[in-house]
């Protein structure tokens, strides 16, 4: 079995731009479910835009929402589904109440 490469891809933002979501889980399937975006970055939940089906079909895969990047900063939930929802970040705490 191939090995899994432990970061994403450097086009996955240009990938995720695009929002083909064929192409983006054909990239994420090379990778471990929480591949980082460089040295010190953080997985794919940090990344936008964020299509919804690719969000929920990396989670099913492994990725881990809590992740904690190289300086053990996890993103906040709220703040993760801003992205996945497109909401303005102002927001997350509306929706979370």
């Amino acid at each position: 079995m191939a090995k899994k490469r432990k970061t994403l891809p450097k086009e996955i933002t240009s990938f995720l731009e695009t929002g083909d979501i064929d192409v983006l889980k054909e990239q994420f399937s090379q990778c471990e479910p929480d591949a980082v975006s460089g040295k010190y970055g953080s997985n794919i939940f940090s990344l936008t835009p964020l299509p919804r089906e690719f969000a929920f079909w990396a989670k099913e895969q492994g990725a881990d929402v809590n992740f904690k990047d190289y300086y053990f900063r996890a993103e906040r939930p709220e703040v993760i589904m801003c992205h996945v929802l497109r909401l303005p970040p102002f927001m997350a705490a509306s929706k979370t109440a």
